[in-house]
C-alpha cells in the first residue's frame, strides 16, 4: 500500500506486483520447510494458486461489470 502513497501509479503497480510475489516465494518457502517438502514445488504451487485466484478476481470483477 505503501507504494501508492508515495509513487505514481504506473509505478506503484510494478512495485506492488514485485513485493507481492517476493512475499509469496518467501511464504511458499515457509510452507516447504514447515511442512519438510521440496522448495520448488511449494514455492510454484503458493504462486500459482495466488495467481490464479488474482486471474479469477479481475474476470468475475469484469463480468459483474458487464451485467450491472
Amino acid at each position: 500500500m505503501l507504494a501508492f502513497v508515495f509513487l505514481p501509479l504506473a509505478e506503484a503497480r510494478w512495485v506492488s506486483l514485485l513485493m507481492t510475489l517476493l512475499l509469496l516465494i518467501l511464504l511458499g518457502y515457509g510452507r516447504a520447510r514447515i511442512g519438510m517438502r521440496a522448495v520448488l514445488p511449494t514455492v510454484l504451487q503458493t504462486v500459482g494458486i495466488a495467481g490464479l485466484a488474482a486471474i479469477a478476481g479481475v474476470l468475475i470483477g469484469k463480468l459483474i461489470d458487464l451485467h450491472f
